[in-house]
C-alpha cells in the first residue's frame, strides 16, 4: 500500500468511499492524503472493514454530494 495525496486518491477512485490509514490532516482535520486500505462505491463496505484496522484512520468520499439529497453518516 502506498501513500497518496488526496487528489491522486480522487483520480484513482472516483465517486467511491475510501478507508484511509494514517491520514494526513491539517489543524482543521481536512484530509490531504493517506494510505488507501479499502475502497468501494458502497459506504457499507467500508464500515464493515473498519474493525480490521486499529491504527489512525479516516473514511472519505471522493465524489460530490448532490444538492437535493440527504445523507446520513
Amino acid at each position: 500500500m502506498e501513500r497518496l495525496k488526496i487528489q491522486e486518491i480522487k483520480e484513482k477512485y472516483p465517486d467511491e468511499w475510501v478507508l484511509l490509514l494514517e491520514p494526513e490532516t491539517d489543524k482543521m482535520l481536512h484530509i490531504h492524503g493517506g494510505i488507501v486500505a479499502v475502497h468501494s462505491p458502497k459506504r457499507s463496505d467500508i464500515y464493515a472493514q473498519l474493525q480490521h484496522y486499529t491504527q489512525r484512520r479516516a473514511v472519505y468520499f471522493t465524489g460530490q454530494f448532490g444538492k437535493n439529497k440527504i445523507y446520513a453518516l
